[in-house]
């Protein structure tokens, strides 16, 4: 984590370069790494989801606005087409781990996919349109309110989940903790941002896995497992939900800490 802020750079020129770097990072990554690996594929999926959250800093300019919601549709259209080769590792890994068989899926996810060239040929077009972006009406005002904005939405999120702790409510949590998190990993010289980082990875993490588990259960007929083995699974899926629910799950930004580099 760099937490220098960037000396007296204009707000347009660190965030463009911010994201050519991960543009240019996730073609060389395509290019050198084996897209049927797992880790390979989930590291291209992290780029895309700081992509967006970075472009999201700048979504509220007038004379960008189509162009910027244009990159966050091709990261989006990018890590869902990424997304059935980690999905099948990960399930494949937890059944293996939890029922000592390989998976037998009832109901296979349904994902698109894409044959490793055509994967690296949009990440090269992607790279092309970053490249073309210009964002020299962009001022630290803009970027710090846009975060801010972030933040009240991902606190929205938490309010709703302890109201209504549904899989589908703790999944928008999630996007919206990931969103804040990338875009305070970039942000990382505020005042309190290592605490907040602290915490928004670790609920992250720990609704992933919970999330990861209700798949699963979705995915197989655990009627057919032991009885020990089933009670074992919910129990761990029962300590998760009240991890995720408990005390410290609240991440505090305030307006003082909102401070742009000098």
């Amino acid at each position: 984590m760099n937490d220098s802020p960037p000396a007296k750079q204009p707000a347009g020129a660190w965030l463009a370069g911010r994201l050519r770097q991960l543009a240019a990072l996730a073609v060389a990554d395509a290019n050198r790494a084996e897209l049927a690996n797992s880790v390979a594929v989930h590291a291209l999926r992290v780029r895309m989801k700081k992509m967006r959250a970075l472009l999201d800093l700048a979504a509220c300019l007038s004379g960008h606005r189509k162009q910027i919601t244009g990159l966050r549709r091709h990261c989006q259209k990018i890590k869902n087409a990424l997304a059935s080769s980690r999905e099948s590792h990960v399930m494949e890994h937890l059944c293996s781990k939890w029922f000592g068989h390989e998976l037998h899926a009832d109901t296979p996810p349904a994902t698109e996919y894409w044959h490793p060239h055509q994967a690296r040929a949009e990440l090269r077009r992607l790279k092309t349109e970053v490249d073309a972006l210009r964002l020299d009406d962009l001022d630290w005002h803009t970027v710090l309110h846009r975060h801010a904005r972030t933040h009240r939405r991902m606190e929205k999120a938490r309010r709703a989940c302890e109201a209504h702790p549904a899989l589908e409510a703790l999944h928008s949590w999630r996007k919206r903790l990931k969103r804040f998190y990338y875009q305070a990993l970039a942000l990382a010289w505020l005042p309190g941002s290592r605490k907040r980082l602290r915490r928004a990875r670790k609920l992250a993490s720990l609704i992933g896995k919970d999330r990861d588990l209700a798949m699963l259960a979705a995915m197989l007929s655990l009627a057919k497992e032991p009885p020990a083995t089933r009670a074992k699974f919910a129990a761990r899926q029962k300590m998760l939900r009240q991890n995720i629910l408990g005390k410290k799950r609240r991440i505090r930004l305030r307006k003082r800490q909102l401070q742009a580099p000098s």
